[in-house]
This record gives structure tokens, C-alpha cells and sequence, in this order.
């Protein structure tokens, strides 16, 4: 037995960290706890366990943090068990409340060679449904449309949820206080159960057998009876149109492992926030054990294995409750989003098939023919029909949503920002859009406005992965990485590591984190580290290939982005990113054919011949085919700034100065104000060449001039990289003390590979110059830019 004066050291040694402890704290305060959590779930025994564990997990977390601060271990504990017991009781209220006195009685199951010979059992009297119908006719509609759809319509917890636009959490809630309501509206009226009123319509004449026991007894259900809750029936789907919602509770990155061994990570929105997860997959495991045609239990099964990563699990159950229910909507969605994303996609186009023939309304119609054109890559097929969807349903945010990623799909980043627009013109804080966003606003130049949506986003949930991922890598290129603000950028990706230790995307903006910082070979350490954990994810092979290449490994990085490639060839990001790698290293052949295979298998997209061209005119030497390939990406996105931009090197490095300047400049007018980033700069210094090639001084001045101006009137650069331009800048407009401020900034900040080589000569260039010239001279020709060398740099990064 552990004493007062032990039982308080113990305390200690476990704030200290020695959790041998805790199992002595347990075991001495174990019997006590049991009996409080039997008391308190009031007889649930096969519950007790589970309760047990919970609070044992509870304490595990909290007793060390709590140790100095603990009087009374036991009455500590004793309110970690009595939480933990309250919260079984609201998962109870919840979940099992009402459909699992259905399933354990076999209510669902009832057919008519089954039933009772006593009707009295199924039937009310018509005076009481009568009433019935009057008492649920004057319910508001919030706590009446739930009940009406859930008792006398027979339709599950989550057709119902997805009809109301709401959980299902909220569904049940509503349903209990419907019956509260009811039951002090008229304390005589009762509900039947589903089941009976199934039976009941397929026996109206079962209340002639009780006749003669019950005076004035009827003789059946009653035509005005069903007539009336018709009637509440269409009304409560009248006000609730849709087949299909968008409901976002929880956005959260799972692993999947594919049947090629392969793992990736994936963005899911879930319409609840799991907890508990273990325990209640026991507890689901031993009700399916005694019930084993418990579909709604089977389905929440399901949908636990989806919520963790679990899908092929989580496909077999869907089938499973499908086989029983076959009118499950959503779960026919769910199931076809699964398989396409496992590239099974003969599978999810059968499964969104299925979905079709259920679907009695246009708009999700739509959207189904989208899902079944994602299934075949036709992103504009599948654009066109979401668009169709959205025209149909304008207030239905799962529409916006879906078109915008098809649109990203196909490679229109303005189109995507435009559908997302309308998802938040209907909910201002729709997280998933506005963290969805974020990527085709940096693309569009709009940094700005991709700050502030990524911060909004991080104030509505601050444990997002995917959003603190985002920040501290956008910080990280803006140079945040040393000092305080290095140490907020740090915490940010340790918090992102809590959540999702076996995401690449966190460590790899702890491996940028390291390389901003100058330690190169830590950051590397922690990507070849990842690599060596997960050998089958194509996304941390990814990254390191852009962390290698950002440190001057080109070979290395050439490597390893073939590998990510062999892991996943269907990744345009993937495909993309090697053309721009190999375009740095003597691998003509593999870049050749890594170039006809981002045509063949990616068309369409306006990237993907910027990309081509690139490659085409500077590596592979073929500056003709180059202008002609790159000339499709402005005219697949006329509005875009990068599309030109991109399309104008090409031109220039063809040495065709006079259509480089026309597309140049057209890409510089469409450069948003707060878009200065490396690209726009980049840019900015190809024109300014292009114009001196053509013997136009003055006009390379302004540019240059404007680019000063452009960077420096926002205090910083967004990008580190951008001081290295500034730089560029500033010694070709002769102001060489500025440019010596500009390079230093630029190595301060954590400038990379190629600009990293650059800073170094032009640094050492300009100081060399103020040795020799001890004041700025303004008058140094412009044409001096064409002095210095414009690396062929992966802009992509």
C-alpha cells in the first residue's frame, strides 16, 4: 500500500519524468476508480473498461503536467473519470440513443412473416396518431423536419444529416429534444418506431383484429394519417433541397498505403471530429460481434477507418452497409472518392454509377458526371460539369468547391481562385477554401491576399497541419528563420510534427527551416532521413529533391526526383519539377524524356508548356519547338502574369528581343502590386535585358527602376531570393552601396541555389568595385546588366 508521504514522492518522481511511477499512482487508486465509473454509467458494465482505459490515458497526459499543483491525488483522478464518464454518457446521447434500441430489439429487421401476432404491439390507435400528427405539425421546423425524416420517412441518420446541412451529432440532438417537445406538448403521445410503421404499411388492416377489445378501435393506419405526414414529409424536404452538402468540421492530412505499396498523404474533410477513436472501435467491434447486420454501427465503422487512413478497410465496410442499404447517397460519394484517389478507377467509376441511378436532382447529377470525368483525368470535361452543378445549385458550397479543384486539375489557377471566391461569398470562414486558395493566389502573384487567407484560416483552427505547414514555409522564404522570428517559424513546425509526425510536408519545412538558416546539412539530414523511414512515399522524395537542388546537389536531386517519379508517375508536380531539375544537370536523354512525357500525359495546362519551353530552348537546344510550345501558355491562361512572363524568357532565350518584350511587358502590367516576388523580378530583369539587346537604354532603366521601387516600398521582399534581384538591380542602375545591402540582406535572409552563387559574385563584384569607386555612380550605362548571368533557375520552388 502506498502511504500519504510516498504517494506525494511518487508525484514528484513522475513531474521529473520517471513514469514508473504513474503505474504505482494507478494501481493503488485502480479499484477505487472502478467502482466510482460502475456507479456513475449505472450498471453498463461491458462499458466500465473502456471508460477505465480513457481515464487511465487522460491521467498518463495530464498527472505529470498537474503534479506540482495535485493536494489530493484521488479526488484528481476521481474528476479525470467523472469527465471521462460524461462524456461517454453525451457519445451515448449521441450515438446510440435512438438507433441502437432499433438494432438490439431487431426492430430493423422486422418483416411481415415475423411480426407479432398481437398488432397492439405495432399500432397506435388512430386517435392517437390523430394527435400525434397535430402535436408534430406545431413543432418548429428546426426540431419537426429531423423527426418527421428520421420516423415516418425511414431514412437513415446520414441521409438526413446531408438533406438539413447539418452533422450528425446535431441530427440526433435534435431528434430527442423533437421527442422532448412532444412529449410536453401531450404527455399521452407516443412515437412508433420505424420499424413499426414499416410493418404497419404493409398490414392496413392489422386494427381490425383488436376490435373486439377496443371500442371504436381502428381499422388501419389511416389514409388522412399518412396523407398528413406526406405532407410534413415534402415540406421538411421543400425547405431542405439538396441530395448532397458541404459540411466541414474537420480538415485533416491522413497516410494511405496503396495496393502498390506505395503511401501517400491526403487531404480529408470530415463532416465530424473524431475522438475516442480506440475505444470506440472496440466498442463498435463488440456490438457488430452480437449484431452483426447492424448497418449503422458497420457505417460509422467505416467511416472511423476513412477518418484514419484505414481505406481499404474502410471500402470493405462501405460495401458492406451498401449491400444492406443500397440508398445511401453519400456513402456511394464516399466510396468512389476512395478508390479514384487509389487509382482504382474502374472501381470508383462503378461506384459513382451506383450514386447516378439514386440521384433524382440535376445539380448532384452534375456533380456525378464530374466525379466519373475525374476518374478519366478530364479535367475540363469534369470542370464544365461541376460549373453546370454550381449554376444549378448556387448556395451549395460542394459544387464551388468541386469545380475549383478541377479547374486546379486542368491548370487554371484563376478560374479555381473565382470558384473558391463564391464558396467564401457563402461562408466567409470556409477553412478548406480558404487554405485551398492560398496555392493559386501565390501562383497569380497575389501574395498578399494569400497571407491574409492563410492566417484567417489559422485563426478559425490553430492546430491545422496542413495551414501551419503553409505559414512556417512561407516564412521560412520570406527569411523568418533566425532570431525570434526563427524561433515562431520553429514552433509552428513543431506543432504541424505533433499532428502529423509521418506527413513529408512538415519535415520538409523543417528541412527548409535548417537550409534558410545555413545549415545545410542538417536540412538535408532531415529529408534523407524521412527517405529512409518511408522509402515508399513519392512525396518525401519530392522534397528532398527541392531541398537538395536549393543546396547545389543537382545530381543528387536529380536522382531523387526520379525515384519520387517511378513512385508516382501520374504526379503532375512530380513530372513538373524533374523537367526543371534535369534542366540543371548534363542528363539530356532523361530530360528529354521527361519533357515529351509532361506533354503527352499533362496537356492542357498552362504550366506544363511553360515548363517544355523552358527546357526545350535552353538544355535540350531546341529554341524553335521551345517558342512554339511555350506560346500555348499564355493562350491557355491570357490572364495569368507568370504564363508571359515564362512564355518571354523562352522568347528571349530563342534571342527573339522584340516579341520577348511584348510578352515581358504584358506580363509585368498583369503583376498584381503586391505580387513582388521572385518571379515578377526575374521578369522585371529578363525585360530590361531584352530591351538593351535591342539597344533601348532608357526603357531597361525604367525597368530596372520600377523593380527598385516595387520591392523596396514593401519594407522586405516576400521572398528571400528577391533581395538577390534587388541587388542585380541596384548595381546595374549604378548604385553600388545599395546593391552591397541588397546581396548582404539576400545572405542573410537564406538565399539558395542558383541565386545563392549569383549573390556570392555579385557581392564580391560590387565590393570590389566600391574598393576602386568610393561613391555610387549613377551614371553607370544600363547595358551593364547584360554583364551579368541570369541563372537557369527552377522557378518552380
Amino acid at each position: 500500500m502506498v502511504t500519504r508521504e510516498n504517494e506525494r514522492a511518487l508525484i514528484e518522481h513522475l513531474a521529473r519524468g520517471d513514469r514508473n511511477a504513474f503505474w504505482l499512482l494507478w494501481q493503488e487508486h485502480h479499484d477505487h476508480l472502478r467502482h466510482l465509473c460502475l456507479g456513475l454509467l449505472r450498471g453498463h458494465c461491458d462499458d466500465v473498461d473502456d471508460v477505465l482505459s480513457e481515464t487511465m490515458l487522460k491521467a498518463w497526459e495530464g498527472l505529470p503536467r498537474c503534479a506540482a499543483e495535485i493536494r489530493n491525488l484521488r479526488a484528481w483522478l476521481a474528476r479525470v473519470a467523472y469527465r471521462v464518464c460524461m462524456d461517454w454518457w453525451r457519445d451515448r446521447g449521441r450515438t446510440v440513443h435512438y438507433s441502437d434500441v432499433l438494432e438490439e430489439t431487431g426492430a430493423h429487421a422486422v418483416t411481415e412473416s415475423q411480426a407479432p401476432d398481437d398488432p397492439q404491439d405495432l399500432l397506435l390507435k388512430r386517435e392517437e396518431y390523430g394527435q400525434l400528427v397535430r402535436v408534430i405539425g406545431g413543432l418548429p421546423p428546426r426540431l419537426r423536419d429531423p423527426l418527421v425524416l428520421y420516423v415516418f420517412q425511414d431514412k437513415s441518420y446520414p441521409e438526413i444529416a446531408s438533406q438539413l446541412s447539418i452533422s450528425e451529432a446535431n441530427l440526433r440532438k435534435r431528434i430527442q429534444q423533437a421527442r422532448e417537445a412532444l412529449r410536453q406538448a401531450d404527455p399521452n403521445v407516443s412515437i412508433p418506431s420505424p420499424a413499426a410503421l414499416r410493418l404497419a404499411a404493409r398490414r392496413p388492416n392489422a386494427g381490425a383484429d383488436i376490435a373486439p377489445s377496443l371500442s371504436g378501435a381502428p381499422t388501419g393506419l389511416g389514409s388522412n394519417y399518412v396523407a398528413d405526414i406526406g405532407d410534413l414529409a415534402e415540406e421538411a424536404l421543400a425547405r431542405n433541397p439538396y441530395e448532397i452538402r458541404w459540411r466541414e468540421v474537420e480538415l485533416r492530412l491522413v497516410r494511405v498505403e496503396l495496393e502498390s505499396g506505395t503511401v501517400r498523404d491526403f487531404p480529408l474533410v470530415l463532416d465530424y471530429k473524431p475522438a475516442r477513436r480506440e475505444v470506440r472501435l472496440e466498442t463498435i467491434h463488440r456490438y457488430l460481434q452480437r449484431h452483426p447486420r447492424g448497418w449503422r454501427r458497420r457505417l460509422e465503422l467505416a467511416q472511423i477507418h476513412y477518418a484514419s487512413g484505414q481505406w481499404n478497410e474502410a471500402i470493405a465496410e462501405y460495401r458492406r452497409v451498401l449491400a444492406q442499404q443500397p440508398h445511401l447517397l453519400e456513402s456511394w460519394l464516399r466510396l468512389g472518392e476512395m478508390l479514384r484517389l487509389m487509382h482504382r478507377f474502374g472501381e470508383a467509376r462503378q461506384a459513382y454509377q451506383d450514386a447516378l441511378k439514386l440521384s433524382r436532382r440535376a445539380a448532384t447529377q452534375h456533380y456525378l458526371r464530374g466525379q466519373l470525368a475525374l476518374c478519366e483525368q478530364q479535367y475540363q470535361q469534369a470542370a464544365k460539369e461541376f460549373g453546370a452543378a454550381a449554376a444549378a445549385e448556387p448556395a451549395n458550397a460542394i459544387h464551388w468547391h468541386a469545380l475549383a479543384r478541377a479547374h486546379l486539375g486542368a491548370g487554371q489557377p484563376q478560374e479555381a481562385l473565382q470558384a473558391y471566391d463564391q464558396a467564401l461569398q457563402l461562408n466567409p470562414d470556409d477553412r478548406v477554401a480558404l487554405l485551398n486558395s492560398y496555392s493559386p493566389l501565390v501562383t497569380a502573384g497575389q501574395l498578399g491576399e494569400a497571407q491574409r487567407r492563410l492566417e484567417h484560416a489559422l485563426t478559425l483552427r490553430p492546430d491545422c497541419a496542413i495551414g501551419l505547414t503553409l505559414l512556417a514555409n512561407a516564412r521560412c522564404a520570406s527569411g523568418l528563420a533566425k532570431g525570434r522570428d526563427g524561433q515562431k517559424t520553429r514552433r509552428l513546425i513543431a506543432r504541424a510534427l505533433h499532428l502529423v509526425p509521418d506527413s513529408a510536408d512538415p519535415w520538409a519545412a523543417l528541412a527548409q527551416f535548417h537550409i534558410r538558416r545555413g545549415e545545410w546539412e542538417e536540412g538535408r539530414a532531415v529529408l534523407r532521413d524521412f527517405t529512409t523511414r518511408h522509402p515508399q512515399c513519392p512525396q518525401g522524395w519530392y522534397h528532398y529533391s527541392i531541398w537538395l537542388a536549393a543546396t547545389g546537389a543537382y545530381q543528387e536531386a536529380a536522382e531523387a526526383i526520379l525515384t519520387a517519379h517511378s513512385l508516382h508517375p501520374r504526379s503532375f508536380p512530380i513530372a513538373h519539377w524533374a523537367c526543371a531539375i534535369l534542366s540543371l544537370t548534363n542528363r539530356t536523354a532523361d530530360l528529354q524524356l521527361m519533357t515529351e512525357r509532361l506533354l503527352t500525359c499533362f496537356p492542357g495546362r498552362w504550366d506544363t508548356y511553360a515548363a517544355a519551353g523552358l527546357a526545350l530552348a535552353g538544355a535540350l537546344g531546341n529554341p524553335e519547338r521551345g517558342c512554339e510550345v511555350a506560346a500555348q501558355a499564355p493562350a491557355q491562361q491570357s490572364q495569368l502574369a507568370a504564363a508571359w512572363l515564362l512564355y518571354g524568357e523562352v522568347l528571349a532565350l530563342a534571342q527573339r528581343y522584340s516579341e520577348a518584350v511584348v510578352a515581358l511587358q504584358r506580363g509585368w502590367e498583369l503583376f498584381p502590386q503586391d505580387g513582388a516576388g521572385e518571379l515578377a523580378a526575374r521578369g522585371a530583369f529578363w525585360l530590361a535585358r531584352c530591351h538593351m539587346a535591342l539597344g533601348h537604354e532608357a526603357p531597361a532603366r525604367e525597368c530596372l527602376q520600377q523593380l527598385v521601387h516595387l520591392l523596396r516600398q514593401e519594407g522586405r521582399p516576400r521572398v528571400a531570393e528577391a533581395h538577390v534581384w534587388l541587388g542585380r538591380a541596384l548595381e546595374a542602375l549604378g548604385d553600388r552601396r545599395g546593391a552591397v545591402e541588397a546581396y548582404k540582406a539576400g545572405a542573410a535572409a537564406g538565399v539558395l541555389y542558383p541565386e545563392y552563387e549569383a549573390l556570392q559574385e555579385g557581392l564580391a563584384r560590387v565590393q570590389g568595385a566600391q574598393g576602386r569607386h568610393h561613391d555610387a555612380d549613377p551614371d553607370l550605362p544600363a547595358r551593364a546588366i547584360c554583364e551579368v548571368t541570369i541563372p537557369a533557375q527552377p522557378w518552380t520552388r
